[in-house]
């Protein structure tokens, strides 16, 4: 009977999980578009409807461990205009990884990756929501970097109890000369 019972709390907290976040993708999109429009009309173009579909497939959720009921998690995404796209989220606790080939379409996580000082100095920035100095190293770096620089986009979303709150940002690639990280 222990098992039974086991077995249906289970079910019901991992389907009031999934009830709860059933809407985030979306509204993330919808906090993006009214943060920064449409880039281009052309749906094969338009990033943000492709980060979307990203974290729709990627199927996040069942692979990080994070609470509904209180809890930050933290959204790093990247696309090219080749195609190619990347997804990062974490929490104090758990990080799942992404890289999408246009090749390839897989959205399996990425097992056991390995993090550069430079990802990590990022991840701190943003699990700290530093707005100001990644706006300051993102200016800094306008005459330092000569290849294209790719468009992050970064979204803290906040949890309390059903609710949540979310917040975005995006910057574009930045390199820190001479810094330990």
């Amino acid at each position: 009977m222990k098992i039974f019972f086991t077995i249906i709390c289970i079910t019901v907290s991992l389907v009031c999980k999934g009830q709860s976040i059933k809407h985030l993708s979306n509204d993330i999109y919808k906090k993006q578009i009214d943060l920064w429009g449409v880039t281009d009309s052309l749906d094969y173009y338009n990033e943000k409807k492709i980060l979307k579909l990203d974290r729709d497939k990627s199927k996040w959720n069942n692979y990080l461990d994070f609470s509904i009921q209180s809890d930050t998690i933290f959204f790093l995404q990247w696309w090219d205009i080749q195609g190619s796209s990347g997804l990062t989220i974490w929490n104090r606790k758990d990080t799942v990884c992404y890289y999408i080939s246009s090749s390839s379409n897989n959205y399996k996580p990425i097992e056991n990756r390995l993090f550069s000082d430079m990802e990590l100095f990022t991840f701190s920035l943003i699990s700290n929501w530093s707005i100001d100095k990644i706006m300051k190293y993102e200016k800094d770096s306008d005459d330092n970097i000569i290849l294209p620089r790719l468009m992050n986009y970064m979204t803290r979303v906040i949890f309390n109890g059903r609710k949540y709150r979310i917040d975005c940002f995006r910057y574009r690639d930045f390199r820190i000369e001479g810094e330990d990280y």
